[in-house]
C-alpha cells in the first residue's frame, strides 16, 4: 500500500475521533504538500462538521476555497464539505467560484466537471438551508 493511501486511511480514522480531530485535519488541509491528503482532510472536515452540526470549520474551508493556489481536487472536496455544513457565510464565496468556473469550457476535463458539480450542489445546500434558518 502506498504512503498516500495509508495517510488517507489515517485521515478517515481521525474523522471518527469526533471534534478532537478537527485541528489536525485543518493542519493537514493547509500544510500537506500532497493534494490528495489536503482533499482527504477537507472531506474529513465536512464529515465531522456535518455529523456534529459544527460550523466552526467553515472559515478554514472558505480560506482554502478562496486560495487561488488550491488544487481543483482539493476545491472539490472543500465544496462538498461546505455543502454538508450549510452556512450562509459559504453562499457568496461559492457563487463567486461558480461564476469563475462557468467561464471555463472543457467538456473532457473530468476534474473540472467534478468541481462544477460539487460547487453547484454546495450552493443548493447552503441557499436552501439559509431560507429555513
Amino acid at each position: 500500500m502506498h504512503r498516500a493511501d495509508l495517510a488517507k486511511q489515517a485521515i478517515g480514522a481521525m474523522s471518527n475521533l469526533g471534534r478532537e480531530g478537527i485541528p489536525l485535519l485543518v493542519d493537514i488541509m493547509n500544510t500537506s504538500p500532497q493534494p490528495e491528503l489536503q482533499a482527504a482532510a477537507a472531506k474529513g472536515l465536512g464529515q465531522l462538521g456535518g455529523m456534529h452540526g459544527d460550523a466552526s470549520v467553515v472559515p478554514q474551508l472558505l480560506v482554502k476555497l478562496s486560495d487561488p493556489k488550491t488544487d481543483w481536487s482539493v476545491l472539490t472536496e472543500v465544496a462538498w464539505a461546505l455543502g454538508k455544513i450549510p452556512d450562509k457565510r459559504s453562499i457568496q464565496p461559492l457563487y463567486d467560484l461558480d461564476k469563475k468556473l462557468a467561464a471555463m469550457r472543457d467538456p473532457e476535463n473530468m476534474t473540472l466537471k467534478k468541481l462544477k458539480e460539487a460547487v453547484f450542489w454546495a450552493i443548493k445546500q447552503c441557499d436552501t438551508w439559509d431560507q429555513f434558518s
